[in-house]
């Protein structure tokens, strides 16, 4: 038998109405999202999936600014650019070329620059 429902979609939220009641949905933050945002404000690089680096483009005490690529990554047979969240210095580059890294591993630590 078909009946009818009725969907609210209101940002990350939806709301499916159907005859016996509602259900609420919420749509849920990756983990890699959330990972790396505990030391300080500005957060580190992190790999977003399992893979391989192919590039290190930083180095310990480099100065980047915001969306500046950091390390080249191999996952999935695709290539992932690792940019920078904000701008600040590296601290640490905890890859190097070659490197198998997990899912969530901190690549680039940063300190966020004062001003």
């Amino acid at each position: 038998s078909i009946s009818k429902q009725r969907v609210l979609v209101n940002g990350d939220n939806l709301t499916l109405y159907t005859k016996n009641g509602s259900v609420d949905f919420t749509k849920p933050i990756p983990k890699y999202k959330l990972a790396g945002v505990s030391s300080g404000s500005l957060g580190d690089a992190v790999a977003p999936m399992p893979g391989v680096i192919e590039k290190v483009l930083v180095e310990d005490g480099s100065v980047v600014a915001a969306g500046d690529p950091l390390i080249i990554m191999i996952a999935m047979k695709m290539e992932y650019v690792i940019k920078a969240p904000k701008a600040g210095t590296v601290t640490k580059v905890n890859s190097k070329l070659g490197d198998f890294v997990a899912k969530g591993k901190v690549l680039v630590a940063f300190a966020e620059d004062e001003d």
